[in-house]
């Protein structure tokens, strides 16, 4: 057997479980046990990776059922390249034909919080002469964001998430501040104008958004909300 054969039969063995039998290189593997060495120790390697990106959903479902669903996952979605840190991105999309919707959500908030430290952290402008301006120079402003943002709409309270929970919209801010992830729940009007200020609209344009959104907006707490924890990292008329 060619050595190239013998790698691809060796590759898809471990990580798609395709070849119908353990491949051997002439007589230097003969028997299982060598070929499980690998195979284990990438297999668990692995599922330490999922395990670690997804704690909340592990406990919630149990080991078993996530280390069963983990398991299609690693077969179908083998590593493409060694960066591990972003592996396990789409596991909810496979994950929701196992499990409840809301526990899926979960899986995404909990995804968004591990990106979320990987663009931890970023440099935050003082922002204090904010409260100076005039209401005119306020409405002209357009906000920079810190890069470990990241927004999340879930049809359920996460935070009280379990196997019956009701269908409830909520909406959600996730962010990274002094090396911890962490998130907290927005009210709509309150995502409508982060998510416009987000995408590049002024402060003017924002809070129409948010006020024709629902009518429980109120500008001065919200701001004050993104600036003590570090939403926004700079502002520019």
């Amino acid at each position: 057997m060619r050595l190239k054969d013998f790698q691809s039969q060796f590759k898809n063995k471990v990580l798609k479980d395709t070849a119908t039998t353990v491949p051997v290189a002439e007589r230097t593997l003969n028997t299982q046990e060598r070929f499980y060495v690998y195979y284990n120790g990438l297999v668990g390697s692995l599922y330490s990776t999922l395990s670690d990106r997804y704690p909340r959903t592990r406990c919630l479902i149990g080991e078993d059922a996530f280390k069963e669903i983990a398991a299609s996952y690693l077969h179908a979605h083998p590593p493409k390249m060694p960066y591990m840190a972003l592996y396990g991105e789409d596991f909810p999309a496979l994950a929701k034909s196992y499990i409840p919707a809301p526990v899926c959500q979960l899986m995404m908030l909990e995804y968004a919080l591990h990106d979320s430290l990987l663009s931890y952290p970023s440099d935050i402008q003082p922002l204090a002469h904010l409260k100076s301006l005039d209401a005119q120079s306020m409405a002209q402003l357009e906000f920079s964001f810190c890069e470990s943002v990241r927004f999340l709409e879930s049809d359920y309270d996460l935070k009280q998430i379990s196997l019956n929970s009701e269908k409830q919209e909520k909406f959600y801010l996730i962010r990274a501040k002094n090396l911890k992830a962490f998130f907290f729940e927005l009210t709509k009007p309150q995502f409508v104008f982060v998510t416009t200020l987000y995408e590049g609209g002024t402060l003017g344009h924002a809070y129409v958004s948010a006020t024709q959104s629902g009518l429980d907006f109120d500008l001065h707490p919200t701001l004050e909300l993104l600036l003590q924890n570090g939403v926004i990292s700079g502002a520019s008329a």
